[in-house]
């Protein structure tokens, strides 16, 4: 990466962290100055003042006064420091922090569900936020050391030109052999990051799975943990290896870099200057010779940070934030049309529509159907044959691949995909329940209306759990982070994923699998309250126990990516074709457990 680009991309986060909260970056930038004064002030310019003065014999009244102003700004910068770094500070850095990765949660979000099937994606994703954190700490050091270090280099400069001007062109020379390692350094750094990275993410998954209650039973009542046992431990001897094999490099050019430009001429060429100017040619006198002793290694640590470590600290960020940027340019393949839906849903209609995810297989294969206005249509078939993908390309979670949909005869691809999306209430197959309050998992929003809340909590059978909790619809869900979270049952999280699609109160119901986690009775039960929630209603079933689309006026059958049969439950099972097989199968399977 050019330097240009390098320093483009650190100028733009220094430009983010400044709109996010300008008043600390200005506070560190001005503490490190203050701060990292103190040194050059002491070592060097108050003890060289107070030896000449005591040399030609001036008064120790002004000398003890010169000293006095020095201890007082010595103990307010103290004072300012502590309480900035200990006070302000660290608010102000989880504060910045949270809003850079917030820009990289927002991103994700409004990125294509298609993004998830590429393991890249989630390397970048997982790159983005791990990293997040220190590489903005990488940024707040440079930031609170090299505005000091600038005014450091400055004053002991200045000192050592009016003592002898050589002294600067011999501290200046190392800066060349310093400069020339810190790109390679950088690199090497950067290289190692790029190496570790999906490593790294295993890892943590690994981690995860051992710290989460959705995996705690199975792996108590199986040796799946062996397994997790044998990964970990080959991706960490697989991270050992490259770490012994990135570092080595890092290691010499860091050596080289610090031994040739710092202690060499330190501790050879400058010294041997110095003392030829003592001894031979008498150019340096008590004074002098202190302020330039003590500030040789005040200049040098300047110099070796403003050209060492300060460059290799913007080139590694220059690196990360051009991830960070380059993540943040990815456009959704997924855009929003303009058009404004009128009408309110009227018809839905699949004209041709075919589907692949990697453009190789199709999963869905010329589809045709149309579902109008308050109707109750069921998508039914084996695990596997599309039937979630086909209500993924109804939300518009994927674009066809070929083909239309159309709603009110127009594709749904021209209308605004918020307003679009509004339509639907969805219960997903693979629902989540969150660490939130109850009322929150429900309306899926911060604000909501307690009223709406608890009658679609009773719509959906929740009412009586609601009274059970302590705090009503305050209540937290999962001990994520309250002891006193509640764990439901998975048959009573189902009903929750059923009222959040219910709350939205949209035209069209979407409902995948909704109840999968229950057993025939409760089934039934659900069955009849859906049957007096979605009376007004368009609703979509998808399912593959069949017992839930009985009343549909309309199933379409999918095998093998394609429509096979369609019609109401009476005219398929007189078809005596795969839905009549499937239900046959069904029924003596409940009749059988009903045996047992």
């Amino acid at each position: 990466m050019k330097i240009k680009k390098i320093i483009a991309n650190n100028l733009y986060m220094i430009k983010c962290l400044l709109d996010i909260q300008a008043s600390a970056i200005v506070g560190i930038i001005f503490v490190s100055v203050i701060t990292t004064l103190i040194p050059v002030i002491c070592n060097v310019v108050l003890l060289r003042y107070i030896i000449n003065k005591l040399i030609i014999g001036n008064s120790l009244n002004k000398i003890f006064l010169v000293t006095i102003v020095v201890c007082v700004y010595i103990l307010l910068t103290l004072i300012f420091s502590s309480l900035f770094k200990e006070y302000i500070l660290p608010g102000a850095k989880e504060r910045i922090c949270s809003s850079i990765l917030n820009r990289v949660n927002d991103k994700a979000v409004s990125l294509d569900i298609s993004c998830y099937d590429n393991p890249l994606y989630y390397d970048e994703l997982v790159w983005n936020m791990s990293a997040i954190e220190e590489k903005i700490d990488g940024i707040f050091d440079y930031l609170s050391k090299f505005p000091g270090y600038v005014a450091n280099f400055i004053l002991t400069s200045t000192v050592f030109t009016i003592i002898d001007k050589k002294l600067v062109i011999l501290v200046l020379f190392t800066v060349f052999v310093t400069f020339i390692f810190n790109k390679p350094l950088a690199e090497a750094n950067f290289n190692k990051e790029n190496a570790i990275k999906s490593m790294r993410r295993k890892k943590q998954y690994i981690e995860s799975v051992f710290k989460q209650y959705d995996y705690a039973q199975e792996i108590r009542l199986s040796n799946i943990s062996s397994v997790l046992k044998r990964e970990y431990n080959k991706n960490t001897k697989e991270l050992q290896d490259v770490y012994r094999m990135k570092n080595k490099k890092v290691w010499i050019i860091n050596f080289l870099q610090v031994f040739l430009s710092g202690y060499f001429m330190v501790n050879f060429v400058i010294v041997i200057y110095l003392g030829y100017q003592i001894i031979v040619k008498k150019n340096v006198n008590a004074g002098d010779f202190i302020a330039v002793f003590n500030g040789v290694n005040t200049l040098l640590s300047a110099l070796y940070y403003l050209l060492g470590r300060f460059v290799t600290q913007i080139m590694e960020s220059g690196y990360f934030i051009e991830k960070y940027r380059n993540f943040l340019s990815i456009e959704p393949s997924i855009k929003s049309g303009k058009k404004t839906i009128n009408n309110g849903f009227q018809t839905l209609e699949f004209k041709n529509v075919s589907f692949s995810y990697n453009s190789k297989e199709e999963v869905l294969h010329r589809i045709n159907f149309t579902i109008k206005r308050g109707e109750k249509i069921a998508i039914v078939g084996e695990n596997g044959v599309g039937k979630s993908t086909l209500i993924k390309l109804v939300m518009r979670l994927y674009d066809v691949s070929a083909g239309q949909i159309l709603l009110n005869g127009i594709d749904i691809r021209e209308y605004d995909l918020v307003q679009y999306r509004k339509l639907m209430g969805v219960a997903f197959q693979n629902f989540q329940i969150y660490a939130a309050a109850l009322g929150n998992n429900i309306s899926g929003s911060v604000n909501y209306a307690p009223d709406r809340v608890m009658n679609v909590a009773k719509e959906c059978g929740l009412y009586e759990i609601i009274n059970k909790c302590v705090n009503g619809l305050e209540t937290q869900m999962t001990k994520e982070f309250d002891d006193n979270g509640v764990i439901l049952s998975g048959g009573e999280q189902q009903k929750i994923a059923l009222a959040r699609a219910l709350y939205s109160n949209s035209e069209l119901l979407i409902l995948d699998e909704p109840s999968a986690a229950l057993d025939p009775i409760a089934e039934q039960k659900l069955n009849k309250q859906l049957k007096n929630i979605s009376n007004e209603k368009t609703v979509i079933y998808i399912s593959h126990r069949l017992s839930s689309t009985v009343d549909a006026d309309c199933i379409y059958v999918i095998s093998n990516g394609q429509i096979v049969e369609n019609g109401n439950h009476f005219k398929l099972l007189q078809k005596n074709g795969l839905y009549n097989k499937m239900w046959n199968f069904q029924a003596a399977k409940y009749v059988s457990n009903m045996g047992e």
